[in-house]
């Protein structure tokens, strides 16, 4: 790999990396906004979608790398229970 230009520091790489990580990150934002989903909840329901009928609460949890109760704090009490989006409860 050829390197880069010595007057482009790590750092001021990296400082644009993030620069284009937040417009995306707020542009995702704007984006959902009228939907009323946050950016942050977009990655479960795709999840969600993907797994389909497999799709139990530890199996979301585990597949977005967060823990049972940080995904759903409302109180799970076994993780194997299925999604049914049929489901008003």
């Amino acid at each position: 790999m050829d390197e880069l230009p010595a007057t482009i520091s790590n750092y001021d790489l990296w400082m644009s990396l993030v620069k284009v990580h937040h417009s995306l990150f707020f542009l995702r934002q704007k984006e959902l906004s009228p939907s009323h989903i946050a950016a942050q909840q977009l990655q479960v329901l795709r999840v969600i979608q993907s797994l389909g009928t497999n799709a139990t609460l530890s199996s979301i949890a585990k597949k977005v790398e967060r823990k049972l109760d940080v995904i759903f704090p409302s109180g799970c009490q076994n993780g194997k229970r299925r999604i049914n989006h049929k489901d008003k409860r």
